[in-house]
């Protein structure tokens, strides 16, 4: 039989798994599946992949991840889901995603309104959220440590700053909105 669900919780923790590899026959992962799988280097989503769901804090604190092709099918994402992925150098985002999008290797929704994620090994010393973006999301900044400004370009649309957004960015000394 197929795989075509990954728990909640199911390989939380674990210490062994160095790639993951999901069959194109996964429709959903669960909320916090691969959380804190420190060792996890590589995520490949197979060819035809009908993964549609990618859960709160899915894989959260996979910080050796440098990578991730978002697969074209995903139409949902949860908070947090990539968040804390320290090594992570950019998003990409298969052609023909309805939903999501990757600008300048960084995770947005589709139409550029919503911030999802940074990616946060990125060594850029500053950053201008598009006048696109209307909410910048849940932990999307957090952790960052590289980035010493973030500005809002001119007619920036924001008027939601999601919880713990900036948090613990060591090195950020100054925002202008």
């Amino acid at each position: 039989d197929a795989v075509i669900s990954i728990a909640n919780e199911a390989f939380r923790r674990n210490m062994t798994l160095t790639k993951l590899t999901l069959p194109a026959t996964v429709i959903s992962v669960g909320d916090f599946a691969f959380q804190y799988c420190y060792n996890v280097e590589s995520i490949t989503f197979e060819a035809g992949s009908q993964l549609t769901t990618i859960g709160r804090m899915s894989f959260y604190y996979c910080e050796s991840i440098t990578s991730v092709v978002i697969p074209k099918s995903v139409t949902s994402m949860g908070e947090g889901a990539f968040g804390s992925c320290f090594s992570l150098l950019e998003f990409k985002v298969e052609e023909g995603n309805t939903s999501y999008k990757a600008i300048d290797g960084n995770l947005y929704n589709f139409d550029a309104t919503e911030f999802a994620q940074y990616a946060l090994g990125k060594t850029e010393e500053s950053f201008t959220v598009p006048e696109s973006v209307v909410t910048i999301g849940y932990e999307s900044f957090r952790y960052c440590d590289t980035l010493k400004a973030i500005f809002f370009a001119e007619n920036c649309k924001v008027t939601t700053i999601g919880a713990s957004a900036f948090s613990s960015c060591t090195a950020l000394v100054d925002i202008t909105i």
